[in-house]
């Protein structure tokens, strides 16, 4: 288990979902976690559960000031950074042509513009550090295409490429930056956009025969922040169940 003794790691949309256990995931293994969400008395309450290894801090990921004012507090407060975990999300399910377009900007802003502030913001400290790691929370929409799910699918797809683009830019300094595809993960987010019907209808491709846990993606981003993934950046680690590897047709085995 990779382990992040004394490490400062900010988390955004850590109020619920995959940001709050891997918030809770991390301050076990030893790190000090900021976990920043823009719904103050969620984030309050997550942080409270937490404990001692938790402080929150309200961030709107869509705002410059909003960042500047949360990380610089943050390394004038602990003597730097070391992790970013980029995780807060939306999603708004829609045709291409029928979608409202202040819905799509929106929701390029909390998942796209929201990721590359974290960036633009965190870089400069971790840079004159040379020293840390970023994890961008992406998904396997960022890899495939899904009726219904453009503008997600555009976000996602961007951002895999706004990482590898800054992976090269921050390599010579020593940071790292690497990207985390979930698949379908039991998320109140989820659970509340897609429902039942969805996720049944996925089942039939996932290799695994079950939905991931949150606590799956969590382990995957604390090994990307963490020193056991010292030489590992610019990587894409898909946790989906062998949904993304292929399909299936109509000769999926049987258990038994």
């Amino acid at each position: 288990m990779a382990q992040l003794d004394g490490k400062v790691i900010v988390i955004t949309g850590g109020a619920q979902g995959m940001g709050k256990v891997t918030a809770a995931k991390a301050a076990e293994r030893g790190a000090k976690v900021i976990l920043t969400d823009i719904n103050q008395e969620a984030g309050e309450a997550a942080a409270a559960e937490i404990g001692s290894g938790a402080v929150f801090a309200r961030l709107d990921v869509a705002s410059q000031e909003s960042w500047t004012n949360v990380l610089q507090d943050v390394a004038d407060q602990n003597g730097g950074i070391d992790g970013l975990v980029n995780n807060a999300g939306a999603i708004t399910t829609g045709a291409i042509d029928a979608m409202d377009e202040g819905a799509f900007r929106k929701m390029l802003d909390i998942d796209l513009i929201g990721p590359w502030l974290g960036l633009k913001t965190a870089l400069p400290l971790l840079k004159k550090q040379k020293r840390g790691a970023i994890v961008n929370i992406s998904s396997v929409l960022g890899i495939m295409g899904r009726a219904e799910k453009g503008g997600y699918c555009a976000s996602k797809f961007a951002l895999l490429g706004l990482s590898r683009t800054a992976a090269k830019e921050a390599g010579p300094f020593g940071v790292r930056i690497n990207s985390v595809l979930p698949g379908t993960i039991e998320t109140p987010m989820l659970l509340a956009v897609a429902g039942e019907a969805f996720n049944a209808e996925l089942f039939y491709e996932i290799a695994l025969n079950r939905y991931g846990k949150p606590e799956e993606v969590a382990a995957a981003t604390l090994f990307l922040l963490s020193d056991d993934a010292s030489y590992i950046s610019g990587a894409e680690l898909v946790v989906d169940g062998g949904w993304t590897c292929g399909s299936y047709s109509m000769n999926k085995p049987e258990a038994g």
